[in-house]
């Protein structure tokens, strides 16, 4: 006894002559099941039986295309012969798949009646009703930073690239998702309006998509028809349409346990220009996490340029700053915040966290922030959470303003709760 899979090509001959074959077809037979014939004799029996239980057969005719078989009989045997070739074998593999999902389809269609159905025992009754049916409700964000984009599209361009461009070619895997997402929006035009009324799509006039973590990929798309009733007149229009292309089995992935219970060590690179800014980012520090007891650190990096290394014992430019952290250390004698001089022409953060990570453990948690960032308890567990060991690291796409100099051009810059 042994499962027999779909794919499975079962071939029996006799000395010399060629085998005959059969292709066995269902997933879920458990039977022994014998077939003994050479290449000059033909199965006499359409049927085989075994322990009460009933096995059709199906004989192909010569030169048979699997794709205009239709009828009872082919859709329900287990096994057709015979099979000549390799080709064959793929596409009578490639046509009962094609039944199976029909199937599936209609009982999908079956389960969603059903469903609509029942709405009204529900207190919410159809306006609880999601589209499409059985498919879980959108994504419904509960702030700004939640919100999920839409992507716009033609047939040949994407206006959201991953580089950063307007506008790119769809290439690949993208173009071909838009070429099949097309098919697929003119089918069920054509498969909910059929015979009255039967599309050609003209153009795309404008796409839409976006990836629901709760759904999957969703797409609006605005189509240029060309609609033919019976009679053969014809006439142009333009329709809107909305496609899901659902998520299929959800997989868990292993990943690395984090914490909110980990040190951030944040580092803050600071030049002559930002230095009218430190006094309100040590204010804000205090406020939300010295006041707080968040477990986070600050390093302090003054970048001085060659001229201003050179006369540093004269007039050291940083003196006001370091008063600062003085000031706050003598407010909070718990608290010590370092900081490190640094000579550069020009600063990299590379090469600035290449001078800061030798003065720490390996397993330190780093947040590299401008002297205009506003850090924040949420900030911070964020960075926790996001930040794996090893494994991930974290860029935060935070909401900024311009810089004040250019905004506010001589003005008093007024206070930001966020920056």
């Amino acid at each position: 006894r042994d499962w027999l899979l779909p794919g499975w090509l079962l071939c029996f001959g006799v000395g010399k002559k060629a085998a005959s074959c059969g292709y066995f077809l269902r997933q879920e037979i458990r039977s022994e099941i014998l077939l003994v014939t050479n290449a000059d004799e033909k199965p006499s029996l359409q049927s085989m039986f075994q322990k009460g239980q009933l096995y059709p057969t199906y004989e192909l005719a010569k030169n048979a295309d699997p794709e205009k078989e239709e009828g009872q009989g082919f859709g329900e045997a287990i096994t057709v012969h015979p099979v000549t070739e390799a080709s064959l074998m793929y596409r009578l593999h490639k046509r009962f798949s094609r039944i199976r999902l029909e199937k599936t389809y209609q009982e999908i269609e079956q389960l969603q009646v059903q469903i609509r159905n029942l709405t009204s025992l529900l207190p919410a009754s159809e306006a609880g009703l999601t589209w499409p049916i059985g498919i879980s409700a959108p994504f419904v964000p509960k702030s700004r930073l939640e919100v999920i984009g839409w992507e716009y599209f033609t047939e040949q361009h994407s206006f959201s690239c991953p580089s950063g461009a307007p506008k790119c070619k769809l290439v690949g895997a993208g173009k071909a998702d838009v070429s099949d997402i097309l098919q697929a929006a003119l089918e069920q035009l054509n498969r909910r309006h059929q015979p009255q009324l039967r599309f050609q799509r003209r153009q795309l006039l404008n796409g839409y998509r976006r990836f629901d973590p709760s759904r999957g990929m969703e797409y609006q798309l605005d189509l240029l028809l060309e609609a033919t009733t019976q009679r053969g007149h014809r006439h142009l229009l333009a329709k809107r349409v909305s496609l899901l292309r659902p998520l299929s089995k959800v997989e868990i992935l292993p990943v690395p346990h984090v914490t909110e219970a980990t040190r951030v060590q944040l580092v803050v690179p600071l030049t002559v220009q930002g230095l009218d800014f430190l006094g309100s980012f040590l204010d804000t520090f205090a406020m939300n996490s010295l006041d707080t007891h968040d477990n986070a650190r600050l390093l302090l990096l003054f970048i001085y340029d060659p001229y201003d290394a050179q006369r540093v014992g004269q007039v050291d430019v940083f003196a006001g700053a370091k008063a600062m952290v003085a000031e706050l250390e003598k407010r909070y004698t718990e608290v010590r915040i370092p900081w490190v001089s640094v000579k550069t022409e020009v600063p990299s953060q590379v090469k600035l966290m290449d001078v800061v990570s030798k003065k720490h453990p390996v397993d330190t948690l780093f947040f590299l922030v401008g002297v205009w960032t506003e850090v924040t308890g949420q900030v911070l567990n964020h960075c926790r959470m996001n930040a794996i060991s090893n494994w991930q690291v974290f860029f935060p796409v935070h909401f900024q303003e311009f810089n004040p100099v250019l905004t506010y051009r001589g003005e008093q810059a007024a206070s930001s709760s966020s920056s």
